[in-house]
Parts: structure tokens; C-alpha cells; sequence
């Protein structure tokens, strides 16, 4: 008996210890996953705004909202500023009841560090910084008066950020018992509004030879890189030494790309020295560019990790694990296609209030991370409260399928028209997805869990079965939709006759409540069985108030 209390005790311990492991990065079906505990895991998120964090009292209201709502994990920030107030003296209250809320509501932390810049600016730098500009100099205007960005060509202010951010590295590896702290940002949106940095050293730099370490990478990695780099160097023949003037042309290009690799060394310093304390996975994100076309600096900051000089980043900050796009352009798919490289996986911290393009992310591009911007704002958001509910059923499905090549996400976007359809080719089928004119909001998921199964999640949309081998008909053998209750997928009702137009398509009608009617003082529940695929063209059917379900679905094929 003895022997098995000690072995019994024994596990305990080692099941603790397990449950303290801190996130790491590993491959796993050829994709990248963030894991704890043995195991991957997906971040269902949403970012606070950038002073929710600053006191307790806010924190605190904001994670208990985040937490009825049904996320999974939070970004959370930390400026500078209220860590360091003055120069070597810190103070951890912040972070100190940030780990405390993400026990107590057991949400996963992504920290935001607000360093030398948010949003290109220095306006979450200490006063002792703020007031010492020539020790911490800024970047100069094109007349030689100075900006309110700091230069990336600052060592001094580099090395005062790279202390704090190692202090604070410290402070979590110590402090963060439960390991909640799991990903960490680096800097916030970097970049210059303006061409460049008219500064002395930043004119030095751009008629000096461009560094070996970003000339060896570039002839390493010629198949990555982006379109108008690669350009640029192939102009050039590829050649082993020139000033950036002289490899990239006396244009926009050379000017964006010294700044690029400038703010990619300056965040490099930063992340080596917090990786050496505590080795968590870090990143940088990006404010986007309105269009290909568009000049950085006009519009969005230039020097930014924008798509086109991801591999600048890749060779001059190997430190950071992955660069992040912050989406708010309405082309969601094509910036998830530019940003999710084998080298970079998708990690998306801050976007537009909607959950439809989660769905896009998560299955067609295995993303870690979801994030709507100013998350605690949609609390009383009844469209998208029903999409984390259905993708918090989802999610441990999608984890486990990510990599597999049997998942696909679609999303409508502004410029699709009622004639687009999208098709994945799965097994022995093809798959049809019909975007229902009026939808807006359509999107969903299909994976395909056996040979004729298939799991799908969405709304606005209808999928038509095709056989793939000549000479056969597709039909729905049987459909149903479903929900997670307790521990497994519950039956709502079975779909069939009019709801699947005699099994030749499953229409993604959605969960309806009948929230509409509750606002004229009724409370009068929806049937499961309201709507027809007769009825999805009514106008009247597609103004309710909806968001996604989710389907099982069988496929049977026979000779034409």
C-alpha cells in the first residue's frame, strides 16, 4: 500500500510539473503549432484595447467579460513606460495581476510589449527617455527637424529597451507559476512615416554596403523571397557586395528595404535578450499597406515587416519565431496566403470585429491565433458572441485536423460576386460551395473526418456534392445538424427532404435564435426546422438574425 501512495504521490507530481510546461513551437504535420503540456493548441482570442490593461480594475472587467464570452486566451499589453518609470527601477505591478486574472479566469496571456514603438510612434517610451532625445535620439523629417519616432538607428535607446524587456522576462519566468504567459510581441507596428530616416546615420547606412548577413540569406533563400525583392537582387545578378543604393536602385525600393532590415536588427536585440532569459515564442506584427501600390510611410509606416520584405526580417531577426499581418483590409484571403509561409506561420493579433474570416484562417491556413481588435467592445454583440460559441465547439476538431490536408476554409469577401464559388477537391469528391446572393456574412468549414464523412461548420452558403471519377453521381446519404453538449456531438434534427433539396446539397443555414423578436418583448423560441433550402433566397430569411452551425455529413456515389 505504501508503495502505491508513493507511486500514486509520484504522478501527482509529475502530472504538476507537466501542467507547468511553458508554450513552445514545434512542427507537427509539417506545420508549425504553438504546444504546452505535450500538446498543440489554438489561440481563440481577442486584443484589449491599449489602456484596458493599465490598472487592475480594468483588467479585471474586461477578462471576466472575455471569459463569459467563451475565449480561450487574451492579448493583454505592457508599455514601457508604466514598467520602467525611471531608469533601472521597475515596477511589476502590471504584469504582477495580469498573471494573477489569467489564473483566476484560466485564459492564456499573449503580452504585448509597448517598447521604443506602437503604431511607429514613441509614445509609450519612459519620461527619462521622452526628455534625453540626444542620447535617445528620433528619426529626422526630409528638412532635418526631428520626428516623434525614435530612430531605429538608436543603439542607445535599443540597448535601454532590450534591458527592461530582459528584466521582464525574468520577472515572468519567476512569477508565472502556471505558465499562462504564452507568446509575447515584440515591439508594436514599427516603422517610419515618411520615406525614411533623413537622420545622418540612417543616409550613412543607405550609401554603405549592405551587411553579408542579409546577403548570404538572400542567395540561400532566393525560391521565398518576395516578388520585388527578389526582383531587385536578380536585376543586379545576385551580386555579393554594393551600397543598398547600388543592389536595389536609387528609388523607393533601396530606402524601404535599409529601413526594413534597421528596425529588424533594432527588434532582434530586444527578443535575443528576452529569449535568453525565458525562451517563449515571440513575434512582431505589422500595419499593413491599403494596397500593393501603396508607398510605406504615406499611409502605413515604412520599414514595417510588410509582405514584400518578410525575408529582410527572416535574415536580420531570427529571434522573432514568425511575423504577424494585423488585418483590416478587406482582401482577408490574399494577406493570409502572403504571411503563411512554411517559415512563417499564421498568427493574426489584431483584426476587424467579425468572425467569419476565423473560420478561413483556422482551416485553410492553420492558423495559432485569432484576434479582433478591441475585443471587450463586443460584448453585447449577439452575431459575434454565436461565432465563438460555435468555434469554441469547433476548435479542439480543427486542432487536431490542422496539417492533415483534409480541412479547408472560405469566406466571402467584398468584390465576390452570387456567380463565385469555391471548390475542394476532398477524396473521392468534389465540393461546391454556392455563396447565397444577400449573405453577406457567409463562410464555414469542411473537414473531412473518413472516407465518405465530412464534419462542416458555416452559414450563407450551400455545399453541392460532385463525384470526382467520370460516369458517377454524388447524393447526401445522410445529414444532421449537431452541437457539442457535455463531452460529444448531440443531434439537433436530421436534415432531409425539403432542408437538403432531396440530399442533393447542405445548406449552412445557421443557429437562429429568435433574438429579433425578443427586442418587441416576445420570448418565443425558434424551431430547429424553420428553414427550407427553399427559402434561403427570401430576403426576409436572410435579414434573421444568424451565425454559423455545424453539420455532419455522408456521401454516396453510383453509376450514372
Amino acid at each position: 500500500m505504501k508503495r502505491l501512495l508513493s507511486f500514486i504521490a509520484s504522478l501527482s507530481v509529475l502530472v504538476t510539473l507537466v501542467a507547468q510546461s511553458p508554450t513552445e513551437l514545434k512542427v507537427i504535420n509539417g506545420t508549425q503549432r504553438l504546444f504546452a503540456n505535450g500538446n498543440p493548441y489554438l489561440l481563440l482570442c481577442g486584443e484589449l484595447h491599449n489602456s484596458t490593461s493599465s490598472t487592475r480594475e480594468s483588467l479585471e472587467a474586461a477578462m471576466k467579460t472575455l471569459k463569459a464570452m467563451q475565449l480561450n486566451s487574451v492579448i493583454t499589453t505592457l508599455g514601457w513606460e508604466q514598467f520602467e518609470p525611471e531608469e533601472g527601477r521597475f515596477d511589476y505591478s502590471v504584469i504582477d495581476y495580469t498573471i494573477q486574472m489569467a489564473v483566476k479566469y484560466d485564459m492564456r496571456i499573449v503580452l504585448a510589449w509597448f517598447g521604443s514603438w506602437k503604431n511607429g510612434e514613441s509614445s509609450y517610451v519612459p519620461m527619462w527617455v521622452k526628455q534625453n532625445t540626444r542620447k535617445y535620439f528620433h528619426a529626422k523629417q526630409p528638412d532635418g527637424t526631428s520626428s516623434s519616432m525614435i530612430s531605429p538607428f538608436c543603439k542607445e535607446a535599443c540597448k535601454a529597451d532590450a534591458r527592461a524587456f530582459a528584466q521582464l522576462m525574468r520577472h515572468i519566468k519567476k512569477t508565472d507559476t502556471h505558465k499562462l504567459i504564452s507568446v509575447v510581441q515584440v515591439e508594436n507596428e514599427v516603422g517610419v512615416f515618411m520615406d525614411m530616416d533623413h537622420g545622418k546615420e540612417a543616409l550613412q547606412a543607405l550609401n554603405s554596403d549592405v551587411p553579408q548577413k542579409l546577403i548570404s540569406y538572400l542567395q540561400k533563400h532566393k525560391k521565398v523571397l518576395g516578388k520585388r525583392l527578389l526582383q531587385r537582387w536578380a536585376e543586379n545578378g545576385y551580386r555579393k557586395r554594393g551600397t543598398w543604393l547600388q543592389l536595389f536602385g536609387d528609388n523607393f525600393d533601396a530606402r524601404q528595404f535599409l529601413m526594413s532590415y534597421a528596425y529588424a536588427e533594432y527588434l532582434e536585440e530586444i527578443a535575443k535578450a528576452g529569449k535568453e532569459i525565458y525562451a517563449l515564442p515571440m513575434y512582431t506584427n505589422c500595419w499593413l499597406a491599403s494596397s500593393d501600390d501603396e508607398k510605406p510611410g504615406r499611409w502605413s509606416p515604412c520599414g514595417g515587416p510588410q509582405s514584400k520584405v518578410i525575408d529582410i526580417y527572416k535574415a536580420a531577426a531570427p529571434s522573432l519565431d514568425w511575423l504577424s499581418p494585423d488585418i483590416y483590409n478587406p482582401d482577408f484571403r490574399n494577406i493570409c496566403q502572403q504571411y503563411h509561409r512554411f517559415d512563417n506561420p499564421l498568427f493574426i493579433p489584431e483584426t476587424s470585429r467579425t468572425m467569419g474570416p476565423a473560420y478561413y484562417a483556422f482551416a485553410e491556413h492553420n492558423a495559432m491565433c485569432f484576434a479582433p481588435f478591441a475585443i471587450e467592445d463586443t460584448y453585447n454583440a449577439p452575431y459575434l458572441l454565436g461565432e465563438y460559441q460555435t468555434l469554441s465547439e469547433l476548435l479542439p476538431v480543427i486542432s487536431e485536423n490542422q496539417g492533415k490536408g483534409n480541412m479547408h476554409g472560405f469566406v466571402r469577401q467584398a468584390n465576390d460576386t452570387t456567380k463565385d464559388t469555391v471548390q475542394f477537391t476532398m477524396g473521392d469528391y468534389r465540393l461546391e460551395v454556392h455563396y447565397i446572393k444577400g449573405e453577406k456574412n457567409a463562410h464555414g468549414l469542411i473537414i473531412q473526418t473518413g472516407k465518405d464523412q465530412f464534419l462542416v461548420a458555416g452559414v450563407g452558403c450551400f455545399i453541392k456534392p460532385k463525384a470526382i471519377k467520370t460516369g458517377m453521381e454524388c447524393r447526401i446519404g445522410f445529414a444532421e445538424e449537431i452541437e457539442w453538449k457535455g463531452s460529444k456531438w448531440h443531434t439537433k434534427v436530421i436534415l432531409n427532404g425539403d432542408q437538403t433539396a432531396h440530399h442533393s446539397m447542405l445548406y449552412l443555414r445557421g443557429r437562429m435564435p429568435n433574438a429579433p423578436y425578443k427586442s418587441f418583448g416576445f420570448d418565443i423560441p425558434a424551431p430547429y426546422t424553420d428553414v427550407s433550402s427553399q427559402r434561403m433566397h427570401l430576403p426576409e430569411w436572410q435579414n434573421r438574425f444568424k451565425y454559423s452551425g455545424v453539420y455532419k455529413m455522408s456521401l454516396y456515389s453510383y453509376p450514372l
